[in-house]
Formats: structure tokens, sequence, C-alpha cells
């Protein structure tokens, strides 16, 4: 079994506790950051696009996603509550599904392979349109805000 190359990187920080800058408006601020680059093997099958004989190769699978938090006590630290915001797929990469585009027309995929995939082919050879969520393994950009309360 082949595995593809990965290169994977985090980064956490909480602001300190005795932070009482601004009226401890800095206070219980957590920041998270993790990011990952699924690089392509070309023995694995969906990692490259066949044209002509040719194999071409994906570029990286990248990801990154943040997280920030803001905590407050109440009631002399009996009730807490949270404030987040978590982005998933920060940059909004697209992983290219390349299965969405081998029935597509020689001419189109010609143009996917050359461009290096910035081409991308918008219906098959018979004309039928290749949906957006058929065109990529990930999903896009997603921005979750919460509210937690603890006692």
């Amino acid at each position: 079994m082949h595995n593809d190359p990965r290169l994977k990187a985090g980064f956490y920080y909480k602001t300190p506790d005795g932070l009482d800058l601004f009226n401890g408006l800095l206070r219980d601020i957590q920041i998270s950051f993790d990011y990952q680059a699924v690089y392509p093997n070309d023995q694995i099958f969906g990692d490259f696009f066949l044209f002509n004989g040719k194999k071409y190769l994906r570029a990286a699978d990248k990801n990154a996603n943040l997280k920030i938090s803001k905590e407050v006590r109440f009631l002399s630290d009996r009730l807490k509550m949270s404030g987040y915001a978590e982005i998933d797929n920060l940059f909004n990469d697209k992983w290219i599904n390349f299965g969405a585009f081998e029935r597509a027309s020689p001419a189109d995929q010609e143009k996917f392979t050359t461009s290096n995939f910035e081409y991308i082919p918008s219906t098959d050879a018979s004309g039928v349109p290749i949906l957006d969520m058929a065109k990529y393994r990930n999903l896009p950009r997603s921005v979750f805000l919460g509210v937690t309360v603890g006692f």
C-alpha cells in the first residue's frame, strides 16, 4: 500500500491569565491554527489524471483551519461563557476530483491538463453539466460562530 507524503503543522496560543490590558479584554483568548498538505503519489489512481497515456499529477491537497475563542467569567468565576469563531478551509482551497473529468471531451481534457488544472471543464463530452459538488473532493470555506456556557 502506498501513502501520500504529508506535512502537518499547528499553532496554539492562549493569552496569559494575568493579562489585564484594556480592562482584561485580551485575557482568556485562545487561537488555534492547523495546516495540512497531502502531496500526490503517482502510484495512487486518484492522485493523477491520465490523458493520452501520460500521467498528470495533482497539486498538493492543502487545508488550513482557524479557531478563535474568548472566555468571559461571571459570578466570581462560577459562570463561564465563551464566544468562538471557527473557519474551516480558511483559504478556500479546492481539491480537484479527477474522476469528474474523465468523460469530458478530448479537447476539454487537453485544456484541463495543459493548463495545470486551472481550466475546469463545465460539461462532459455529451454536453451534460458537471456539477460543482462533483468537481471537488473537499468542502468550500465554512464559518461557524457559537457560544458556550459553563457552570
